[in-house]
């Protein structure tokens, strides 16, 4: 008996999906009834979706086979967002394949803030350090992620000089926002003056010689 030739190749379907090995098996009456490897493989492309395509069987006065071939697509979004007060690198929603995986993310703080960790807000994602402004984070399917910002502080400690009060009380410490300007006050006793502010430290007084009304 003569030897079957099958030829096995897309006839149609996605660009992406081909058959990269077994494209023409030889069938003898030695090897008539093994099976014969065919294999079909499926390249990277840009978008998220499950490609398909017809693998046709051909041989010559055989009645053709057909079948479908579907990928898994390994791209999915990654979507990297702040709560305001800096910006992340990348920034908003990147298709990534999840080959690549881990991603470098990164926040940049606005001027008197500071980041204090990312959040997860969707999906399913590990990060190598979360309180890191430069770091990884691991992901295999659709996630998104958050920097979060917060204000810089600072101890604002009040003290006076001479016969008077102030406003917040000397001798007190208090936590401020760098940020955010604080309003403090002198009140002189009777029969004294207001003289100045002077600052130890670092900061700056919007007006150094104007005591409370």
């Amino acid at each position: 008996a003569a030897n079957v030739v099958v030829a096995v190749a897309k006839s149609a379907g996605d660009a992406d999906i081909s058959v990269s090995g077994g494209g023409s098996l030889t069938f003898t009456v030695a090897n008539w009834n093994t099976y014969q490897t065919v294999t079909v493989s499926g390249a990277e492309d840009a978008d998220l979706a499950n490609g398909t395509a017809t693998i046709s069987c051909t041989s010559s006065g055989a009645t053709s086979k057909n079948l479908t071939a579907t990928e898994a697509d390994d791209d999915f979004t990654l979507t990297v967002g702040n709560g305001g007060n800096g910006s992340t690198t990348p920034s908003g929603a990147a298709t990534v394949d999840g080959h690549n995986s881990p991603f470098a993310i990164a926040a940049t703080a606005n001027a008197n803030y500071h980041l204090v960790n990312w959040t997860v807000t969707s999906g399913s994602a590990v990060f190598a350090d979360a309180t890191s402004a430069g770091t990884t984070v691991s992901a295999t399917a659709n996630a998104a992620v958050r920097a979060n910002f917060a204000h810089d502080t600072a101890v604002l400690t009040m003290a006076s000089n001479g016969m008077g009060s102030t406003t917040p009380a000397a001798g007190s410490s208090t936590v401020i926002n760098t940020a955010t300007a604080t309003a403090i006050t002198a009140t002189p006793s009777a029969g004294n003056s207001f003289v100045n502010w002077s600052v130890t430290g670092n900061g700056c007084i919007a007006s150094g010689s104007t005591p409370r009304p």
